[in-house]
């Protein structure tokens, strides 16, 4: 009978083992990746848990950013579309390289895609502000309606251009001071740029700061060293040896936009935004951050209530917002609610968006400037035919002079955000089981849009027509690619066309472009971005001559944040002569 009992424990323990290890074996199973039939992928990546996670973090490593990677796989498949696998448990992801079928899924195929894991990592920061809700969302009219009004030209040329051009002007004072001080040396001026787009974001959302920007501190903070800085720079052996200037510490405001910043990018690479959210908020330092951010929004708030009801014209976003709260409340009798989280979140979400990209592009812009002279010189004599009667009365064009379109320049930003588009991707989820270029697609299924690179900035991989959706397809003559016209060359002029009576103008539907994204999810700020541009190189180039620098300081890290941009910056700079259009 012992025995027995024996042979039938032992042979219950065998079982439950090869149960267990069966029950191992399929979790590790799934732990590797599964491919969508037929989508192309990394073969190294299906025999790795890690998928291509591995060969992502050796690009960051290499070069400082993830992003290259996303870029390289058209290429290496020869295919627009390619399947990739971005950890364990992850499904596999969509990553489509094709300026068509982007486009036309971001603005024809809202049936078909959502802004999915972007919602996630947007409303663990702005829960109120529409960035944070999907088109389909009831609340999302509601909240977008908040912000009306502050992209048309009229609110931007009476409004924010004023508050961009000023602080601009500090910007050019801070560079005159430096330019003295270096006598024609190279300085980095990657950190100016971050507190210059600060500045100038904060100006225009909530007004000038009460005790000064960023800007006139550091201006300050350099006045303090100037003497013990020209000293050094006359010690330099080497004209070309970069020196370096003092920084300021950032106010509390930037320090709490900075670590917003940071843990909002940082979401868009969780598996689980809602989670990273949840134990991110618990950290001391952000939640000092977040505090430090609502305390001076909510002080603004009164402020600008203060003003509207004193009957004073809007100075920035803010009173434009709370002005419409007035005018709104009394259509239907009632008071208006100032303290609203739309409002708070929808300024909240103006300042962080409007400050990291805003950077990123100007640094694009002045590494090429700096990086292709001759195109720099024709951009100022494009300014100068312009804005002619300035230059004739040796002083800076004015705010409204600058609403008169420069075609070089404008030609000149574009080219620049095709070849350097600070945001490469981005990512939207499938709503439904839906069709990309022929091939069946779950739905849930992450996919990545890249807005530069292959058919933008590189050239195009084929696509055979029949599998293109039938709205990519009807518009085949519209939307092309750059091609014919070498997508790897840096030319400025793809821009401009030839009017009838032979002048040249700036025609941004010359080719394919994506730099702001595109359809009703396309980036909200981008005629603001676009001011801001033009209003800082116009300025900038009028009194400066930005030179050649040392080969060696042509830096090609990169650094990523919500954008990805240079992550040093030197230039050379030398003040042009007054009425002479030529450098001291």
């Amino acid at each position: 009978m012992e025995s027995h009992c024996n042979i039938w424990l032992s042979r219950y323990l065998f079982s439950i083992t090869i149960v267990f290890m069966a029950v191992i074996y399929a979790t590790i199973l799934r732990l590797y990746p599964r491919p969508i039939p037929g989508v192309p992928y990394n073969l190294y990546a299906t025999k790795r848990i890690t998928g291509d996670l591995v060969e992502v973090q050796a690009r960051q490593k290499a070069v400082g950013s993830i992003r290259p990677w996303f870029l390289e796989q058209a290429q290496r498949h020869g295919s627009a579309i390619v399947q990739i696998f971005l950890g364990p448990f992850a499904p596999p992801a969509i990553l489509l390289s094709d300026y068509r079928e982007v486009y036309d899924i971001l603005t024809y195929r809202a049936a078909d895609f959502q802004r999915g894991k972007k919602v996630e990592v947007f409303k663990g920061i702005l829960p109120h502000a529409y960035p944070s809700m999907e088109s389909f969302d009831p609340k999302y009219k509601d909240g977008r309606a908040i912000m009306k009004g502050l992209m048309t030209p009229s609110f931007l040329q009476s409004v924010s251009a004023s508050q961009l051009y000023r602080v601009n002007v500090e910007l050019l004072e801070l560079w005159r001071l430096k330019c003295h001080m270096s006598r024609g040396r190279p300085f980095d001026i990657a950190d100016d740029i971050l507190t210059f787009s600060f500045d100038a974001i904060l100006s225009t959302a909530t007004g000038p700061p009460d005790s000064g920007g960023d800007l006139q501190h550091q201006m300050s903070n350099l006045q303090l060293h100037a003497e013990k800085l020209t000293s050094i720079t006359r010690k330099m052996a080497s004209v070309d040896e970069p020196i370096s200037f003092p920084v300021t510490s950032p106010s509390p405001v930037r320090k709490a936009l900075s670590v917003e910043e940071e843990s909002l990018w940082k979401g868009f690479y969780m598996p689980s935004p809602r989670l990273y959210h949840w134990f991110n908020n618990l950290r001391p330092a952000v939640r000092k951050s977040r505090q430090t951010m609502r305390t001076f929004i909510s002080a603004r708030i009164e402020t600008s209530a203060l003003n509207i009801r004193k009957g004073y014209d809007p100075q920035c976003a803010l009173d434009y917002i709370l002005r419409g709260q007035v005018h709104d409340a009394e259509k239907v009798g009632r008071s208006p609610v100032f303290e609203d989280p739309r409002i708070r979140d929808s300024i909240y979400g103006y300042i962080i968006a409007g400050h990291d990209t805003s950077a990123g592009s100007l640094l694009w812009l002045l590494t090429q400037l700096v990086a292709y002279q001759a195109e720099q010189k024709r951009v100022r004599e494009d300014l100068y035919n312009t804005y002619s009667a300035a230059w004739a009365e040796n002083r800076l064009p004015t705010v409204s002079e600058l609403s008169k379109p420069a075609p070089y320049l404008n030609a000149f930003i574009e080219e620049v955000l095709r070849v350097n588009c600070p945001v490469v991707t981005i990512m939207v989820n499938t709503r439904r089981d839906t069709t990309i270029l022929g091939y069946q697609i779950p739905k849930h299924t992450a996919v990545f849009l890249n807005l530069t690179g292959s058919s933008l900035s590189e050239p195009s991989v084929p696509v055979e027509e029949s599998l293109r959706s039938p709205t990519s397809r009807s518009c085949a003559s519209r939307r092309g690619n750059w091609d014919k016209a070498d997508s790897t060359k840096f030319s400025p002029s793809r821009w401009l066309r030839q009017t009838s009576d032979g002048k040249l103008i700036f025609d941004r539907s010359s080719g394919p472009t994506l730099s702001f994204s595109s359809g009703e999810r396309g980036c909200w700020g981008r005629s603001l971005g676009y001011l801001e541009l033009r209003i800082m190189l116009t300025l900038l180039l009028w009194t400066f001559e930005l030179r050649e620098i040392p080969e060696c300081l042509r830096s090609v890290e990169t650094y990523d944040s919500l954008v990805t941009a240079p992550k040093h910056c030197f230039i050379r700079l030398s003040e042009i002569v007054p009425g002479k259009g030529q450098a001291a």
